[in-house]
């Protein structure tokens, strides 16, 4: 089976499950939380790249 390149887990961030998508080879992760039963809240964050 061929790699992504990413993961998905659930974790528990001040009291609220979200679902954070974190890249190989990419300095992106992507967070999901659920906001109401069928909405759900998208944000992404772009960590540094080193020089």
């Amino acid at each position: 089976m061929k790699s992504t390149g990413r993961a998905l887990a659930r974790v528990e961030l001040r009291g609220c499950l979200e679902s954070p998508m974190a890249y190989d080879r990419q300095p992106i992760v992507h967070h999901f939380r659920r906001i109401e039963s069928d909405r759900a809240l998208g944000l992404t964050q772009v960590r540094a790249m080193a020089p």
